[in-house]
């Protein structure tokens, strides 16, 4: 209990101690609004079925048979 209370006070303690701050990275170039005279370029719409192809259900083939086909014939 101890030990944690040390190591999460140790990091504050340090912060605390500096000599001067480190200042935040200036960040008002990225909140800026984009180029206005820039092209604004429209995605394309594309169908969400696209390719989709309808199959029917059909039963299960008896696996034996399938089985026996893919065996070599040894064993």
């Amino acid at each position: 209990m101890k030990i944690s209370l040390f190591a999460g006070c140790f990091p504050v303690v340090l912060g605390a101690c500096a000599a001067t701050p480190t200042p935040l990275a200036d960040v008002a170039a990225l909140q800026a609004a984009a180029s206005s005279n820039a092209p604004i370029v429209q995605p394309n719409q594309q169908s969400v079925v696209q390719g989709y192809e309808h199959r029917s259900v059909t039963d299960p083939k008896p696996w034996r048979e399938l089985n026996d086909q893919q065996t070599s014939g040894e064993g």
